[in-house]
């Protein structure tokens, strides 16, 4: 029998060296007796065990591409010059190394908003389950918050009307990438290195595949940010992306206190380290403490939890952070301003 030999992505397309200009405690609970395991910035789950998703809380089932994805008219976005970029706290991927194409302007990652305001934007991701959109959405209505959303392609082909109802209802709308692939080695080996077959024009294919099927829903443009599926990224790729008007934005996280803004509602086994009772994430959200201006949470629209739902305590969550003074917004107001700080990253 004829042996198989597969290649890698990055041997079958051949990349340009040459740039393209193609242009999300005053307290009234009582503190948890428990404290969660806090996952890290950037995503640091899979040191604890646990490979997490945006949809079901385990890890993915997207097999690495065994042929190149089909080609995909480019939307040309302008790239972005905004001062915006360079706001907010800027994070380096732990173990992330110098990779090819990683020279030139730096693309921060975005995990935090202006400090001197007591802004907290609230975000959402959809890669591939809704079963809790819909409550979430009628939540935000009834508390009239608009709020930001990172979806994937994936997620748009299977509920075309969700995120039509998310644009009518003020919503805003990021680029979570059309197949929701991983990117680097995190699950792996604890490094954000890239997978062979990521290159820049598979991540192109990726945001602007997500982006035109976006339009073809909405006849809009999404906002000009992306987040990175399972919070696998580096400097290389956040370039790669602003090249084509992308910034990324990740979540509020204080690593040496143990601190975060990742409500860990994707973690659905009560066995596991990193599980967290919807009243312990409650209570570790609006018990942040200082320095929660300009924080930016992050929750799914989909779970895999069948009790204790964290997305149930929405309500409280907004009700808790408006009694503390916090006003909610979309990532696109939080980033406004000049006076940004670091986020405890």
């Amino acid at each position: 029998m004829a042996a198989l030999v597969f290649l890698p992505l990055s041997a079958i397309i051949i990349l340009s060296s040459q740039q393209t200009p193609f242009s999300p405690r005053r307290s009234g609970f009582l503190a948890p007796e428990k404290v969660c395991y806090i996952r890290p910035s950037f995503d640091a789950a899979s040191a604890a065990g646990v490979s997490p998703s945006d949809s079901t809380g385990y890890a993915s089932t997207h097999p690495p591409p065994s042929v190149p994805p089909k080609p995909q008219a480019l939307i040309k976005r302008a790239p972005s010059s905004s001062p915006r970029a360079t706001w907010g706290a800027v994070s380096r991927t732990p173990g992330e190394e110098k990779q090819e194409g990683v020279e030139g302007e730096e693309a921060p990652d975005i995990s935090r908003g202006n400090l001197a305001r007591k802004e907290i934007a609230l975000t959402f991701d959809g890669g591939g389950w809704a079963n809790a959109a819909s409550e979430i959405l009628d939540t935000l209505r009834e508390k009239e918050i608009a709020s930001t959303f990172f979806l994937s392609g994936e997620f748009m082909r299977r509920y075309p009307d969700l995120v039509r109802r998310i644009v009518e209802d003020g919503h805003e709308v990021g680029n979570h990438t059309e197949n929701h692939p991983h990117l680097t080695s995190y699950a792996a080996n604890s490094r954000h290195e890239l997978l062979p077959w990521v290159n820049r024009r598979f991540l192109w294919r990726e945001l602007m595949g997500a982006e035109m099927l976006f339009l073809e829903l909405t006849g809009k443009r999404m906002a000009p940010f992306w987040r990175a599926p399972y919070g696998e990224q580096n400097a290389t790729v956040r370039r790669w992306a602003k090249e084509i008007g992308y910034q990324h934005i990740s979540w509020t996280s204080d690593d040496r206190a143990r601190k975060s803004l990742d409500s860990l509602d994707w973690v659905a086994d009560p066995s596991q380290k990193m599980y967290c009772s919807s009243e312990d994430v409650r209570n570790r959200i609006l018990g942040y403490g200082d320095g929660t201006n300009g924080g930016i949470i992050l929750m799914h629209l989909g779970t895999s939890r069948r009790r204790d739902r964290v997305h149930e305590r929405l309500g409280e969550i907004i009700e808790g952070l408006q009694e503390r003074g916090y006003r909610l917004v979309k990532v696109s107001e939080l980033v406004e301003g000049e006076e940004m700080g670091k986020g405890g990253d």
